[in-house]
């Protein structure tokens, strides 16, 4: 799909490029399994009907194009139904309605797991226990345990990804990741439209839209800028990162950079209005002169002031000299209506954090395998450090079919050699 859309990358320089964004600190090995492995995933999935549609570098975002799209754009669509199609054929039992409650260690080794099914405890043997119940992403206590601010928090994931899995392999002792491990936190804005868990997708309050940076300005709870407000260009996730310092973060701009941003979208300005007017959470407000923007958050009304007056100067000469920000993005704030919006925390995705070796074994703090227990998707993340670099276009993606794939693999190799 790649040849045939013109992309051309090699694999080593993917493979640099990752270790150079996650500053060397992880396991390089593990990226030279996830490419190396990825032509043949990519076969294995064909072959069990799953639907690929297109090839790209996913919304602009990607250093490297290689996002596989499914069809219909989801994997509700174009990959669950086909591999479910698969695995019924293999005669696969899914106990549906079945929460895992706990593992079964006995002598140092994972036996199967105890599960609610019901509200009935039953008890699961197996040779080989997996685990993969989708991260951490919807558990605040989780989240906050990294280090991220919870308040307002706004969950795009399942609601069922409450870290199960990472808490029932630290049980046993598994080497703890989730301090390093990323999550895909991005900005929103309360007032604007927030609901359900498509909203990093939204045109307004999206991932890629107003409250993800451009030619605005973001301001801590001092009145100071604190990073370039295009870093997403870089990363999307980037959006967040330096927010996770402050106490407070809060996006200015006028009415003009608004049109420009949203001016695409149908009803831009009545949304815009009735965000001002219901402000949900006390979270956007409108003024006409720029000093009377801070009193709505207790801001030093005089700090806030003299932060605009460097940042219009900084535009009017075309040189952002604090944080460097690309010359196209720098447009006065001069002319009202102006607007002030607290940014707010959205998490799409919460990668669990348990640590694993390349057999994706779960491993104890002295990189010990524990006997019969297995780790991938989102609950391991062995590959990525803090941020999440995006740089291979798709390879959250491409590490749950890997991990996946490996661990089964993995499991089927250890029984058979018992």
């Amino acid at each position: 799909m790649q040849k045939e859309a013109g992309i051309h990358a090699k694999k080593e320089e993917i493979i640099a490029r990752e270790a150079e964004l996650g500053q060397y600190r992880v396991d390089g090995s593990f990226w030279v399994d996830l490419v190396n492995h990825s032509a043949d995933n990519i076969d294995w999935l064909v072959e069990h009907g799953v639907q690929l549609t297109a090839v790209d570098d996913y919304h602009g975002t990607c250093q490297f194009p290689t996002f596989h799209w499914y069809k219909g754009g989801f994997v509700s669509i174009g990959y669950v139904p086909y591999m479910k199609e698969a695995a019924d054929k293999l005669g696969t039992n899914f106990l549906l309605e079945t929460t895992a409650q706990s593992l079964i260690f006995e002598n140092g080794v994972v036996k199967g797991a105890y599960a609610n099914q019901k509200g009935k405890i039953i008890k699961i043997k197996a040779k080989a226990t997996l685990i993969a119940t989708g991260g951490v992403g919807h558990s605040a206590e989780l989240i906050e345990k990294q280090g991220w601010q919870t308040e307002n928090l706004h969950y795009c994931s399942m609601p069922s990804n409450t870290g199960d899995g990472y808490k029932m392999a630290m049980s046993l002792g598994a080497k703890d990741m989730l301090l390093e491990s990323p999550e895909f936190m991005m900005n929103y804005i309360m007032a604007l439209p927030h609901e359900g868990v498509h909203l990093y997708i939204a045109p307004i309050n999206g991932f890629m839209s107003l409250p993800s940076g451009g030619p605005v300005v973001w301001v801590n709870q001092d009145g100071v800028r604190l990073v370039n407000e295009n870093v997403k260009k870089h990363n999307l996730l980037y959006q967040r990162m330096a927010i996770q310092s402050t106490k407070r973060t809060y996006q200015i701009f006028n009415q003009a950079i608004y049109d420009k941003l949203c001016g695409h979208v149908e009803n831009a300005d009545e949304i815009l209005a009735e965000a001002v007017r219901t402000n949900d959470g006390n979270s956007r407000y409108k003024e006409d002169h720029i000093e009377d923007l801070a009193k709505h958050f207790d801001l030093p009304q005089e700090e806030l002031v003299k932060t605009l007056e460097r940042y219009n100067a900084y535009c009017h000469q075309g040189r952002d000299e604090e944080f460097n920000k690309d010359a196209d993005m720098l447009i006065p704030i001069e002319d009202g209506p102006f607007y002030i919006a607290r940014l707010d925390p959205s998490n799409l995705i919460g990668i669990g954090g348990v640590g694993s070796n390349r057999k994706f074994e779960v491993i104890n703090e002295h990189f010990e395998k524990i006997p019969g227990l297995y780790i991938f998707g989102m609950d391991s993340t062995m590959q990525y450090r803090s941020i999440y670099t995006i740089t291979l276009g798709g390879s959250a993606c491409a590490h749950n079919v890997n991990s996946g794939r490996h661990a089964a693999m993995s499991a089927k190799e250890s029984i058979s050699s018992d």
